[in-house]
């Protein structure tokens, strides 16, 4: 079985895995594979610069019915569809990251490039009648998957991210939905635009899961294949990586950037694990904004920002 969109899910986990953890000897090893998977798919880009992707199963999401087959979206018979063209801006963004932090300048630049031209093919999909990308080239599908990977790929006009955005946090209507495992991205697209409304609005889908007897998330709402699926865990990176808005500030997790976004949240407490340590982090929000405490392990600084403020974070417990 060959699913082509995992490898280029898999770039950017190599990129996560280069600032997360302080493990650069397993990242400049994965670079020759990175870049074999970018050439292949960089060979399907057309001059029309729209990705066709290489024959196998391109997989974005379980949805049934409204074009869709097998979890792949519709294309309308022109061989390319708009979430992989956006997952494709994401992956060559996330190379260029990993080859700056590598050391290798002039890949990055070209990677850069490569994702400027992905953007233009991107931009063939947008329905400004909708104010939406659509799924196919003549504007005939929409989907939740395409509008949230272009939030995830930034770069757009404030007017166009609030209508998408705003569109995220409606009733689906003919819009194709996103699983719980889908969700992910649409969870990161708040993450992006700083839209705590969407952020819980969206968690909200895993309220009830107990209450139907089950111990551990689900892949799908049902009916579903599997009652005990990773894919639909991550509301367990939301609440540290969003919620409380740890996230790292430079490769090997060097340093930390914590932006919470607690929405009408009153208080919110967590650990992370960091390669040095654990990051301590208690907030409640308070008549001048968020208050509390946050402690990072030896030889770690940070920044924590809020409210269009921001403070210098020291090894130790701030306050």
């Amino acid at each position: 079985q060959v699913i082509t969109t995992w490898s280029l899910w898999w770039v950017v986990m190599v990129r996560d895995l280069a600032w997360w953890r302080d493990d650069a000897a397993t990242v400049r090893a994965q670079l020759p594979a990175m870049r074999t998977v970018l050439e292949t798919f960089l060979a399907a880009m057309g001059p029309d610069h729209l990705l066709r992707p290489p024959p196998g199963w391109n997989l974005v999401d379980w949805v049934w019915g409204r074009g869709w087959t097998d979890g792949v979206p519709p294309d309308g018979g022109h061989g390319c569809t708009a979430a992989i063209q956006w997952q494709w801006v994401i992956t060559l963004q996330a190379a260029a990251e990993l080859e700056d932090a590598c050391g290798e300048p002039e890949l990055a630049a070209r990677c850069r490039l490569l994702a400027v031209a992905a953007r233009q093919g991107a931009e063939r999909f947008y329905a400004a009648g909708r104010g939406l990308y659509a799924d196919d080239l003549d504007h005939r599908c929409f989907s939740e998957h395409a509008n949230a990977l272009a939030l995830v790929a930034g770069g757009l006009l404030p007017a166009r991210q609030t209508a998408l955005v705003e569109a995220l946090l409606a009733p689906a209507g003919d819009l194709a939905p996103a699983s719980l495992y889908f969700t992910h991205q649409i969870l990161e697209a708040a993450w992006t635009t700083r839209r705590a409304d969407l952020l819980l609005r969206r968690l909200s889908a895993w309220d009830g899961l107990a209450d139907q007897g089950l111990r551990t998330v689900i892949e799908c709402p049902e009916p579903t294949r599997s009652d005990c699926h990773a894919w639909a865990a991550h509301p367990l990176f939301h609440a540290l990586a969003s919620i409380l808005g740890v996230r790292p500030a430079a490769p090997g997790f060097a340093a930390v950037r914590i932006e919470p976004l607690l929405g009408d949240l009153p208080w919110a407490a967590g650990v992370l694990l960091h390669p040095r340590g654990a990051i301590r982090l208690d907030l409640r929000r308070g008549p001048h904004g968020l208050a509390g405490t946050i402690h990072l392990p030896p030889g770690i600084t940070g920044t924590f920002i809020d409210a269009g403020h921001s403070l210098v974070l020291v090894p130790g417990e701030n306050r």
